[in-house]
């Protein structure tokens, strides 16, 4: 898994990825000892699942971002990666 969405209560605040992770691991932080909300990436950016795939691929690079969230009637319906757009 690249990114995994952090909700509280009923609201996503946050993506936490694995360069967040590496980020992390490489300050010499345990992981086990701080709040995720510390290092999440925030806000989260989205995209419309109606989106092409060449529009999600172009966004991406532009804004050398690995993943976002897709959204559906306005709700995230689950996240894509630049993993995905390349298998």
């Amino acid at each position: 898994m690249e990114a995994i969405l952090i909700k509280q209560e009923e609201e996503y605040t946050g993506i936490f990825t694995k360069i967040d992770l590496i980020n992390l691991l490489e300050k010499n932080i345990d992981p086990a000892e701080v709040n995720v909300s510390t290092f999440m990436s925030k806000p989260i950016l989205s995209l419309d699942a109606s989106t092409s795939e060449e529009e999600t691929r172009k966004r991406m690079v532009e804004k050398n971002i690995r993943q976002y969230a897709v959204t559906q009637n306005g709700k995230i319906a689950g996240l894509i990666s630049i993993k995905d757009l390349d298998s």
